[in-house]
């Protein structure tokens, strides 16, 4: 009896080096594959010339919401390195950025922007092109989307509905277009405090759960508006940095809206409004810097370019302005 309890130990020793040395096999890179960080620099922004069409291909992606948007590039070495890696991060960031910005189209610019969570970059080395010798590489940039596509269609639709109630004409005037839209937003949507502090239901900071669901958080309010007021050729952009609710003393991060009227721009903050939806009694519509002052603005607005861009109105908009 004793030798075999030696033998079965013998033999499940034997097993464990056996499961180890595999392991080791699995887990080591493969031979030739692994990155090497060295001082050669790729000069990525010299191989890839038609950034530009780069850019307009981002952003296409993303306002389809592709699953992956690949960059294809070639290159004479096996291995980019690692200061290639770096180089290639930095470009992407460059053009993501580029993609974002605002454009004619309601469904890109801001809308895109606060409603997707970021994206992976994974860069992969095909075959070698048999004719220049050259390396085939592919960037693909795989982001993360707050919605489905599908969603997004949904939110399409109901915007043709809302459209067709609204019935604007040539004749409308823009204040008459931001006071209707708002007046919507704010009777039809409720704060989503179910999901505030879910940060991983998405949903809630989108333009589908303002107008589909009727619930949403600051950003899916502010989503909303920008996505309505630009179809209806109002000028607006999304902006977020800290409120401090009348009844608190701690200040809280939040979203709010930018719109332009007469050739000044002025604040817009429906999440806060949505309470007083009954009386229309606003407190904050059409909004100046100086009577905005629980309303902080975040430091990526805060610099001379965006004032340059956005000259916000000093006091708040009155209608016998008009």
């Amino acid at each position: 009896m004793k030798r075999l309890i030696i033998f079965f130990i013998f033999i499940l020793m034997l097993m464990l080096i056996f499961i180890f040395l595999i392991s080791a096999r699995v887990l080591a890179p493969p031979p030739g594959r692994e990155i090497r960080i060295d001082d050669n620099n790729l000069n990525l922004s010299n191989i890839l010339s038609n950034q530009n069409e780069i850019i307009n291909s981002i952003r296409d992606g993303l306002r389809s919401h592709s699953a992956g948007i690949q960059i294809k590039f070639s290159y004479d070495k096996p291995d980019i390195g690692g200061s290639g890696l770096r180089e290639l991060k930095e470009l992407c960031a460059y053009w993501i950025e580029e993609a974002l910005k605002e454009t004619d189209d309601p469904t890109e610019g801001d809308y895109i922007r606060y409603q997707y969570g970021g994206y992976r970059l994974v860069c992969r080395r095909g075959k070698r092109d048999s004719i220049s010798g050259k390396y085939i590489y592919t960037a693909e940039i795989i982001p993360e989307y707050y919605l489905y596509y599908t969603q997004e269609e949904e939110v399409t639709a109901k915007l043709t509905e809302l459209f067709d109630n609204f019935a604007f004409t040539n004749e409308t005037t823009d204040y008459e277009k931001i006071r209707v839209i708002y007046d919507y937003i704010c009777q039809n949507v409720k704060y989503d405090l179910v999901h505030k502090n879910n940060a991983r239901y998405h949903v809630k900071s989108t333009a589908y759960a303002a107008l589909i669901l009727h619930s949403a958080t600051c950003q899916g309010y502010c989503a909303a508006l920008y996505r309505i007021l630009r179809q209806a050729g109002v000028p607006c952009r999304i902006v977020t940095g800290t409120a401090t609710a009348r009844n608190s003393v701690q200040p809280e991060f939040h979203a709010w809206n930018l719109v332009k009227l007469n050739n000044l721009w002025y604040y817009l903050d429906a999440t806060w409004d949505s309470k007083n939806a009954e009386s229309g009694e606003y407190s904050c519509f059409l909004r100046g810097q100086d009577d905005f002052p629980d309303h902080i603005i975040g430091a990526e607005f805060d610099n001379p370019a965006f004032w340059t861009a956005y000259p916000v109105a000093e006091a708040g908009f009155q209608y016998y302005n008009l």
